[in-house]
């Protein structure tokens, strides 16, 4: 879960000296306002600057309520200078009386009258002697002029203040508000995930950016991705939107190990084209993905005692320049015997750090102390697939690195001890692969069960096809009526 945080934005330039009001008195010396409580079809007021030295905040480092009520009123309490007029809208109608409050240059007070907030004691607080309000019900419970007026649309230009607020009764509307003022400050009181398209936009404008209190370090590598327009494959920040990872799978030395290995990575580009095609079938967009076993399941245990061949990075590098001159990506399949995943995954870490490498752990293959392959199906813990999001997961911050997938395989609960319990990371789009193989009926029954657990809904789910094992193997029209959809499909 993001942490909510107050993020402070300097936008371009302060506009000072001037306030502008609505309906200027003819003594300049003793501003009122002239209103008209009889006035029934409400009329906009025309602006006239008057000589003062007031102007909206320009330093807002402050940490604000989430309630609109309470920041509107806290925004006007930092107002300052020649305030004598503000703008006063119920909560649920902030849009209507945002650009008024931008042409009179006067703050935006939120005024909520089933809340026990005394209105009329903050007004006088702030010594505002006249209310403008597109409301036909607004009636302050002070002797104040009221007046009355039109909507007015906001200019099309933002250049000002941004305060993005979060609150169940309203639209972050005095966002759009504020950015239309003379100041030079955005406050953030939203988390980076749940931040609009058009939120994402006015922060990736800005020229500098400092925070506070101090975010997390997924919180700072979340903002770099707006700001800095780092984005998948996809052209978003979600690596899984709307998109279909399809493979081959295999080790590039031998052809016993899978499709991946019966051709050079050119020729498995151009075998997978019309596989990849089916697989877009639903609009997805299909990506073509080399799954290599970087680290293979061994009968002798080798120098290093861990019934693992690790596959030198020479081996590997072609794939990974091949995928990337053709949109593709890859993933590096771990199958570590006796040592740990994390171990294993760190001797390939100059491929983690490129955006269109990801990493898969293979529980199958990963054996106790006194285990042998083929004896068991071996397993994981919760525990070490954290430690490998973990660190995986920092390799994308300090690289900037769009969001990466993170697969752990499985065909039988038992492979992943505590599966509900895996941190999901926002760096990782986090993947479980059903990679049994069999009977087409059974095939169905096991990922049924798999996705239908109560954990199933936070991760992405694959599914594998095997060319020699399955009875019959599935087809990209059987795949895609899966339910869960799967978002990456390989083939061995």
């Amino acid at each position: 879960m993001i942490r909510r945080f107050i993020l402070l934005v300097a936008v371009l330039g302060v506009l000072a000296g001037a306030c502008d009001v609505v309906d200027a008195p003819p003594n300049p010396d003793e501003p009122t306002l002239v209103i008209d409580r009889t006035t029934t079809t409400p009329t906009a007021a025309p602006a006239t600057t008057l000589p003062c030295e007031a102007a909206p905040p320009t330093d807002l480092a402050v940490g604000l309520s989430g309630d609109v009520v309470d920041q509107s009123i806290e925004m006007a309490r930092m107002w300052g200078g020649c305030l004598s007029t503000a703008v006063l809208a119920r909560p649920a109608a902030l849009d209507d009386a945002l650009g008024v409050s931008a042409e009179a240059s006067a703050p935006l007070i939120a005024w909520d009258p089933t809340r026990s907030d005394d209105i009329g004691a903050v007004l006088e607080e702030l010594g505002i002697s006249g209310v403008l309000t597109t409301s036909p019900t607004i009636a302050p419970p002070i002797d104040i002029e009221v007046r009355r007026v039109e909507p007015v649309e906001l200019p099309a230009a933002l250049g000002g203040p941004v305060w993005l607020v979060s609150s169940p009764s309203t639209e972050p509307s005095l966002l759009q508000h504020l950015a239309t003022l003379n100041g030079a400050t955005a406050i953030v009181d939203v988390p980076v995930g749940e931040l609009t398209e058009a939120q994402q936009a006015l922060i990736a404008g800005a020229e500098e950016l400092t925070w506070s209190p101090e975010p997390t370090a997924t919180e700072r590598w979340e903002l770099a991705s707006i700001v800095d327009g780092i984005t998948t494959v996809n052209g978003t920040t979600d690596l899984l939107e709307n998109t279909r990872f399809v493979a081959f799978y295999g080790n590039p030395t031998t052809s016993a190990l899978g499709v991946l290995g019966e051709q050079g990575p050119e020729a498995t580009l151009e075998r997978m084209a019309p596989i990849v095609a089916d697989y877009g079938a639903d609009g997805a967009l299909a990506v073509p993905t080399f799954e290599i076993i970087a680290t293979v399941a061994d009968a002798v245990a080798g120098d290093d005692g861990d019934y693992s061949a690790e596959m030198g990075p020479e081996l590997i590098r072609p794939w990974v320049d091949v995928a990337a001159e053709n949109g593709g990506y890859v993933v590096l399949d771990l199958q570590p015997g006796r040592t740990d995943f994390l171990t294993q995954a760190q001797r390939y870490e100059e491929f983690l750090r490129l955006p269109n490498v990801g990493l898969a752990l293979d529980p199958e293959w990963r054996l106790g102390p006194n285990e042998r392959h083929l004896r068991q199906i071996g397993s994981v813990t919760v525990d070490e697939i954290d430690l490998v999001s973990e660190w995986l997961a920092g390799i994308v911050r300090e690289e900037r690195l769009p969001q990466k997938l993170f697969i752990v395989h499985q065909f039988r609960f038992d492979m992943i001890e505590g599966r509900e319990e895996i941190e999901l990371r926002s760096e990782l789009a986090t993947v479980i692969q059903m990679d049994g193989q069999g009977p087409l009926p059974t095939k169905y029954e096991t990922f049924g069960a798999l996705t239908g657990a109560p954990d199933a809904g936070r991760f992405g789910w694959g599914w594998k096809n095997f060319y020699d094992e399955d009875s019959p193997m599935a087809t990209a029209a059987q795949v895609l009526d899966l339910d869960p959809l799967p978002v990456f499909v390989s083939f061995q």
